[in-house]
């Protein structure tokens, strides 16, 4: 299958702002697999949603469920995330709170592979946390854009 064999449908994810003035989009489906662009923890207006390492990353994990689902993936299709953070000494804490936000979508602990990174800075000045996700749906063939 080549890619100009597979339809592409554009929708925008809820609670996740219109990225195409930005020459990109934020959740990606050809066929079964799916990527979806890192997430920082905007509020509804665009500003990240507190200073606050803790509500910064359960706003990414919600952006990123609220991508997967747009195409019509879950947390359990996840087949590999990569986290940024701008300080090192949080990345005990994030696995945890990852940890709790995955709840029983590996059964046997048969988690997805992952790379946490750290970085300088985001473009998002005060963002602490950015994490983007591939997946993979099983019997899925219909190719969505969002």
């Amino acid at each position: 299958m080549t890619i100009e064999m597979v339809r592409r449908t554009v929708r925008r994810a809820p609670g996740l702002h219109d990225t195409r003035h930005r020459n990109y989009s934020s959740a990606v489906r050809v066929g079964p697999i799916v990527y979806i662009a890192g997430q920082c923890g905007p509020d509804e207006n665009g500003k990240v949603i507190s200073p606050e390492f803790d509500p910064q990353v359960r706003q990414v994990l919600l952006r990123v469920k609220s991508a997967l689902e747009s195409v019509g993936a879950s947390i359990a299709d996840i087949t590999n995330m990569t986290c940024f953070l701008t300080d090192p000494t949080l990345g005990r804490r994030f696995l945890e709170l990852r940890r709790d936000w995955y709840g029983d979508s590996f059964p046997d602990d048969n988690f997805p592979a992952s790379t946490t990174l750290a970085v300088k800075a985001l473009l998002a000045p005060t963002a602490l946390i950015e994490v983007q996700v591939q997946a993979v749906i099983s019997d899925k063939a219909e190719s969505i854009v969002v």
